[in-house]
This record gives C-alpha cells, structure tokens and sequence, in this order.
C-alpha cells in the first residue's frame, strides 16, 4: 500500500468516525453534538468591502480565481449534495460566501437545494450569513424571501444571519456601490428579522471600538422598537492583528459597559452575556471555540476539503473529494497530517496559551489570522493574545469590584 493511499484511508476513518457517522443519526450526545455541521463555500465576490474581512484581503489566497466558476459551482454543489442523499447524511448545513445574495450562483444554489429535498426528506436546516444590502432592493428582497418560503415549504428552515455593524459602526463595511443604509434602511432590515426570528451578529472591530456603547444601545432601542422577543444579539471582536493599545482600552471600557448593562437588569451572563461576556465563563465541548472543529468546510470551485473558510490556502487542505461520471465516487487525502492535528488540538495547550492565566476564560486567537501574520495556524499573534487580556480582565475588574 503507498504512502499516498494510506494517507487516503486515515482521513476517510477520520471523517467517518467523526462528521460522517454525526450526520447519520439525531442523537444530540457530545459524541455527534460536535460533528453536525458541513459548510458549503460558494464563491469570495461580494459588494462590500470590509476593513476587516480577510475574504476582501486574500480572496485570491483562500478562493483562486480560477476556481471560481457558476457552472463549476452548482455542479459540484449538486454532486455533494445527491452524495448526502446517498448516503443518508443529514448535516446543519451552513452556506458562506461573499455577499451570497448579490450573486446570482447564491439563488441557484437556494434552488438547488429546494430541488435536491423537495421529495426526500434529509437537510433540515441552513444558515447563511448575509449583510442585508438585498433588503435595498424590493425585487431583491422579494426574491429572498421566496427562498425561505420555498425551503419551508419542504421541511428546511433557512435562517438568515444579519451581518450588519450597526448604525454607529457601518462605517467599517463600506459599500463598493451605492447602497444607502440610512435609519429607513435599519427600519426593513429589523422588521424583516423580526417577521421571520433571525438574530444578528455584528462585529467588535478596533476601529470606532469608541463608538460602541452607543452602538449597543442602538441596538437595543431598535429591538424594543421592533418588538423582538429578547436581544438577538451576538458579539463577537475581531480577532486581527491591527488592535493599538488605546482601541484595547476602548474594548476594556466597552466590555464594562456591557456587564453594568446585564447586571443592572439582573440577566444571566452565561445565558444572556450576548456571547462576548458569556464565552468568558461558560465551557464548550472542543478544542476550541469557533466552528473549525464543528464542521466540514467544502470549497464548491473545486471540492477542496479545508480547515475553515479563513485557512483555505493551499497545503493546509486535508484532501478533496472525487467525482467521476458526475458523481462522488471517493475522497482523496492532501494534508492529512493538519486535519488529525486541528480536530484534536485544545487551544489551551497551545504555545503561550499552556502558561496563560487566563487560558480557561479565553476566546482565543483565530487560527486563519494566526496563519497570515505569523505563518502558522497554531501559534498565537501576540496583539491579539494582548487584546484578549483586555476583554477578560475589564470583566474580571468588573465581576471583583461587584463582590468586595
């Protein structure tokens, strides 16, 4: 047996002992808990241009260009997807994309699904990630929710994740075209989530981290506004190199903030700590707490199995899937060696984090980022491991300062 071939058989054991056997059974045990999701990686374009969006920055590193090809990718979206059919796997799919609701492969692909389910029973939910421009457009809009009242029509619950900054921070995702999102704009986009139970998922960037706790209570006015049942709102800082140490000290006052706001209400901060504080005191079942040990991430261009959408680079890739005569016929190992090391790792142990005071209330650094500034996913970008220290201690001063 050759090196090449035994390779091959490890990562498909791998797989099957982990994602493949998850996806076959309902059973929510920690065993499968951790192993539901697949992630379809459609295409990079998108119509903004984020400050902080590594797809923006390395698109041509995580997506080549070659690769990325309509035809191409409904072709081998609906390979993956008759292989799952074939194999009873029912996976918590997620779709990631640049702006997939600016591209017309994003609806096609939506159609494909609807197509592949709507006489068999298997994929039951969907995710996707959007930043919410399509609500500009009222034929846009309309198509969209078409999607999701087609998906539901056929047992699949599309939920859409509102990727917007909010009012006081839009200024970090600036528009390559001319989209308006003036207080009208915020109005469709929280009745729309509203309508439909979506929750939102802006991002906690160094620049205007000044601006923040009144971005907050924006955020808040517009859910009680809106009439939202609770605070859909999941906070999440960016875990780039680029913090200074006055942005960290705005984090440190932001984080304060938040924690007074939670307390003086008297909510749970494991249940109700809008992630950002929750994270720091609660405990995961992995390694690590983003979704690289959660999911499979498949690159639609070219089938590429990847660490995650932001570690997509080539040599980093565990393997590919095969097709021949338009179907899955087999899985192909690349660098097994990093998938056994990235599905067992724990971010506790990695250099710097072993000694760390604070390694238990840590969200640790993102291993794409730690890949593109300091050339290896598992050693942590000291500005970032700085950065950290700053969110936990503003709410350990905060928690002390309670107690005494």
């Amino acid at each position: 047996m050759s090196y090449q071939t035994e390779n091959t058989e490890l990562l498909k054991s791998v797989l099957q002992g982990t994602f493949f056997n998850a996806w076959k059974t309902d059973k929510q045990d920690m065993a499968n808990m951790n192993f539901k999701g697949l992630e379809m990686i459609i295409a990079p374009d998108c119509n903004l241009a984020c400050k902080y969006c590594y797809l923006y920055k390395h698109k041509d590193g995580l997506y080549p260009r070659h690769l990325v090809n309509r035809e191409t990718i409904l072709n081998n979206a609906s390979m993956l997807l008759d292989w799952f059919k074939k194999n009873d796997y029912r996976p918590k799919l997620d779709i990631f994309s640049g702006e997939l609701f600016a591209q017309q492969v994003g609806f096609d692909i939506l159609d494909l699904i609807y197509e592949k389910y709507r006489d068999v029973k298997g994929i039951s939910f969907i995710c996707v990630p959007t930043n919410f421009t399509f609500i500009c457009s009222e034929e846009t809009t309309a198509r969209v929710e078409e999607c999701i009242d087609r998906l539901e029509s056929v047992g699949i619950r599309l939920v859409l994740s509102a990727s917007i900054d909010g009012k006081y921070c839009e200024d970090n995702r600036p528009a390559k075209t001319g989209i308006v999102r003036d207080d009208a704009y915020y109005d469709k986009v929280f009745r729309f989530c509203k309508k439909h139970k979506f929750a939102f998922h802006p991002m906690i960037y160094s620049e205007h981290i000044d601006r923040w706790k009144d971005n907050f209570n924006w955020f808040i006015g517009m859910f009680e506004k809106h009439g939202f049942e609770g605070y859909p709102l999941y906070l999440l800082e960016v875990r780039n190199e680029e913090w200074t140490e006055g942005q960290m000290q705005g984090l440190y006052d932001f984080v304060q903030y938040l924690a007074g706001w939670v307390r003086d209400r008297r909510l749970d901060f494991h249940k109700n700590g809008f992630n950002i504080l929750g994270s720091m005191i609660n405990t995961i079942g992995r390694g690590i707490g983003c979704g690289i040990q959660a999911s499979l991430y498949v690159r639609m261009g070219d089938l590429a199995i990847v660490p995650c959408h932001r570690t997509s680079y080539d040599g980093y890739h565990y393997g590919k899937f095969i097709a021949k005569n338009g179907a899955i016929t087999d899985i192909e190992a690349d660098n097994v060696e990093n998938c056994i090391t990235t599905y067992s790792f724990n971010a506790d142990t990695l250099p710097m984090c072993e000694t760390c005071a604070i390694k238990h209330h840590c969200s640790h650094g993102c291993m794409g980022c730690q890949l593109e500034t300091v050339g290896d996913m598992f050693t942590p970008n000291p500005n970032v491991c700085k950065m950290e220290h700053y969110k936990v201690k503003a709410f350990m001063d905060f928690l002390d300062r309670r107690i005494l």
